[in-house]
């Protein structure tokens, strides 16, 4: 086979190595992606459980602060006061607990609110972090498919003079009397 055929056999293999490096880099660099992205959501998810967790604990507790105190609130009233003003007592006691109640649980909402979004805030930096770090990891393995294709030529010379060397080694092994190999590479 002429020389010049052979060569270009040799740069069409090379040029399909070079892109079966590429795509492989490619694929592993995704999955390595996905995978990391899918952590990340895993611990977001796990971090508004307990978030959660600790919002409902924040609400029950203060409820049972709340009534306990409403509680002793009813009965600090004098028994000595009528029945009716007994009663009206309890009333505003009971109204005062309501209000008070309702205003603290939507302050505890928006400070779980507020909570939430720190923590989206942070998965999205993260996650714009993993996608800016695998545009670099894709525009590196561009340059270097790119700077393997602009070497092709110097990939087949090196090639060659390796199978022209490991030839001439087997060749020099075969020509001596002795079978000593007496070639130095």
């Amino acid at each position: 086979m002429p020389d010049e055929i052979k060569k270009k056999e040799m740069f069409k293999l090379l040029e399909e190595q070079f892109d079966a490096e590429k795509t492989y880099q490619i694929e592993q660099t995704d999955n390595f992606v996905r995978k990391l992205e899918s952590f990340v959501r895993d611990h977001q998810k796990v971090e508004m459980e307990r978030l959660t967790k600790t919002s409902a604990k924040e609400q029950a507790a203060l409820q049972r602060q709340k009534d306990a105190e409403k509680e002793q609130n009813i009965r600090a009233i004098p028994v000595n006061l009528g029945k009716d003003e007994i009663e009206r007592k309890k009333r505003e006691i009971n109204s005062s607990h309501i209000e008070e109640c309702v205003r603290i649980r939507g302050s505890l909402l928006l400070k779980q609110e507020e909570r939430e979004k720190e923590v989206l805030c942070q998965q999205e930096e993260i996650l714009a972090s993993v996608e800016d770090e695998r545009k670099k990891m894709l525009e590196k393995i561009e340059q270097d498919y790119q700077e393997s294709m602009r070497n092709v030529e110097g990939v087949y010379e090196i090639r060659k003079l390796e199978l022209n060397q490991k030839n001439g080694a087997v060749s020099a092994y075969n020509d001596t009397a002795d079978g000593e190999y007496d070639t130095y590479l």
